[in-house]
């Protein structure tokens, strides 16, 4: 099973099709999209970033810094404090 990720035209909302993706960083691409509506045919680029973690990961990578989901930070301090 794949899962694709989309998102529709903005002008039209018929369906659009990821054509080609950059690396801009370690946690952010730029995607272009080309609608698949003929009469529409916009074509355009997306932005995919990492916004935040919500499970720390087990083989962290020095100099990736992506901040704890908020609900996240709290638990793991409840956590900390429960081990005082």
């Amino acid at each position: 099973m794949s899962l694709r990720i989309t998102i529709r035209c903005p002008h039209c909302e018929a369906r659009a099709v990821a054509r080609s993706s950059q690396k801009m960083s370690d946690t952010m691409r730029e995607i272009t999209y080309v609608c698949t509506n003929p009469l529409c045919g916009h074509t355009y680029v997306a932005g995919l970033e990492v916004l935040r973690t919500l499970s720390p990961s087990a083989m962290p990578r020095r100099g990736i810094n992506i901040p704890f989901s908020p609900h996240v930070a709290r638990e793991l301090l409840m956590e900390q404090l429960q081990l005082i």
